[in-house]
């Protein structure tokens, strides 16, 4: 009898669980489960949801606003500009392109065999030739030849001496200048080389 009592109250204060179908009742408070569907389908989506999707919205009938096209190259900014460049940063200056440098020409020894070269680039071959025996009969190709019963002095013979000074201030010395001093004063005087030539056969001077 006393176990009786015993499991009666037990029984009147545990939890009684009823499982019917989806409804589980824990004491005094009842847990609704929600139900569970097993392969229902989901329900279609909705007009504007598969318009949306559509790759050409006006075939949809939905209303769609203005194409914009961005167009041009896109500016790069770095962090030094090139000198060509058109952006910069705020407060950054183009630098400015520094031009190569000029080669210096070599320059060209004054020598006799350097002022005989430039004499040749100067006169034909014939023309040349004839400079050629006309200052070798005059002076040598000497620089300081001199004539001591004239005072005619240099590669061309020239009287006074001084007047070499109008091709350059180093006449006395220098081949090159008094090379192009004597090709200026046949130029003048004969024409051309070979008449200066063909009037110290003649004369004995030209």
């Amino acid at each position: 009898m006393r176990h009786r009592a015993l499991a009666a109250g037990i029984a009147a204060v545990a939890a009684v669980v009823v499982v019917s179908g989806t409804a589980m009742a824990l004491g005094p408070t009842t847990f609704q489960r929600p139900p569970e569907t097993s392969g229902t389908p989901l329900p279609p989506p909705s007009d504007f949801a598969t318009a949306a999707s559509s790759t050409t919205n006006s075939s949809a009938g939905l209303p769609v606003g203005p194409s914009v096209t961005l167009s041009g190259p896109t500016p790069v900014t770095t962090a030094t500009p090139l000198p060509g460049s058109t952006y910069f940063l705020v407060g950054q200056t183009p630098p400015i392109a520094t031009p190569a440098p000029t080669p210096v020409p070599t320059p060209v020894p004054d020598t006799v065999a350097n002022a005989r070269a430039y004499a040749r680039t100067r006169l034909d071959a014939r023309q040349f030739s004839c400079v050629d025996v006309l200052w070798e009969s005059e002076s040598k190709w000497k620089p300081w030849a001199t004539n001591a019963t004239t005072g005619a002095y240099g590669i061309p013979q020239s009287l006074p001496p001084t007047k070499m000074a109008t091709a350059g201030r180093n006449w006395r010395t220098s081949p090159m200048t008094q090379v192009t001093w004597g090709l200026q004063y046949i130029a003048v005087r004969y024409g051309t080389a070979c008449q200066a030539w063909t009037f110290r056969i003649s004369h004995g001077w030209y």
